[in-house]
């Protein structure tokens, strides 16, 4: 065992006066206190220096969510790693270079656009096939490979046809990032119904997951969905009414800022309806109808009626143009 020292350690200092000792303490503990903190902000701050645009790859490209916009997206680049995405400043305008005017606006992406980065390398992306293990909604998966799914899927859909028929199979997919080219679109059956409709006929669906009604409207207004107004129609109106409609977080085409931004300064008047309000009620200064949630039919139902039992509406334009309105138009 190691002897211990016993010797009194206040011996050497025993000329040190009380006064001269508090502050020698003093001074030191202030000493350590700010070594402390200065090692914890450098160990809080320690990372990496953000990378400059000289020591990045540029790749303009464009953005896949299915607004229809396909707004430009700038990938900045280091190695195979997008490190931050930016959009159209003029830069990339050829001739027109720096032009933002209402002929030749910038093709600049929205928030959900620009925040693609993160839906690119999200933790929760799969990357491979999963297949569930446990029951319905327990979110237990294992994952298989591609061959393994491909040859369930394959033996579980002859089975199905076989024993029920070819209607027993559902197609219930949309559209997502790949816009008309897998699934479905507007007017257009994508791959997957192509590959099903081979394979001897599927049972499919029409419901309101988020465009249908615009869709339905739209074709028995002008008989297609491809018709109607351009976005700079935007820029020229008198009335804007956003039912339902953000613009601040989600846009209905190109350029739709730019477009708004004009009309308000030119005088129009903005309605917002909406069970929120939202920013974009706010920066438009929108005059704001909170409606229940799920109560849009019922309140546009209402309004047609009161349009047409106040006689109200444009008999000329109905007779013209206008097909099932009522019987002259059938």
């Amino acid at each position: 065992m190691t002897k211990m020292d016993t010797r009194p350690i206040a011996a050497p200092f025993s000329d040190v006066s009380r006064r001269t000792f508090l502050k020698s303490s003093a001074a030191t503990a202030a000493t350590a206190l700010v070594s402390a903190s200065g090692t914890r902000q450098a160990s809080a701050f320690a990372y990496e220096p953000y990378p400059r645009d000289d020591d990045l790859t540029t790749v303009v490209t464009s953005c896949a969510h299915n607004c229809g916009s396909r707004h430009m997206l700038v990938a900045h680049k280091k190695g195979d790693v997008i490190v931050r995405l930016s959009t159209d400043n003029g830069t990339y305008q050829g001739d027109a270079y720096g032009t933002d005017t209402e002929e030749m606006p910038q093709l600049r992406a929205c928030l959900r656009g620009r925040s693609y980065r993160s839906r690119l390398y999200s933790p929760e992306r799969l990357l491979y096939p999963m297949k569930r293990v446990g029951k319905r909604g327990e979110g237990k998966f294992k994952r298989i490979s591609w061959y393994e799914a491909a040859k369930e899927i394959t033996e579980r859909m002859v089975h199905l046809k076989e024993k029920y028929g070819p209607t027993a199979l559902l197609d219930q997919s949309y559209a997502g990032a790949s816009y008309g080219v897998l699934h479905k679109s507007d007017q257009i059956e994508g791959l997957l119904a192509r590959f099903l409709g081979m394979f001897g006929c599927r049972t499919s669906s029409w419901s309101v997951p988020s465009y249908q009604g615009t869709t339905f409207s739209s074709r028995m207004t002008f008989g297609t969905i491809q018709d109607g107004n351009e976005d700079d129609a935007f820029a020229h109106s008198k009335l804007i009414i956003m039912w339902g409609w953000n613009p601040a977080y989600t846009f209905h085409g190109g350029n739709t800022f730019y477009y708004m931004r004009l009309a308000k300064q030119r005088g129009c008047k903005f309605v917002l309806v909406d069970p929120q309000y939202t920013d974009s009620a706010a920066a438009y200064d929108a005059w704001w109808i909170p409606i229940k949630p799920n109560t849009d039919a019922a309140m546009l139902a209402g309004m047609a009626f009161h349009i047409f039992e106040k006689n109200l509406h444009d008999q000329d334009y109905i007779d013209r143009f206008v097909l099932g309105m009522d019987k002259g138009t059938m």
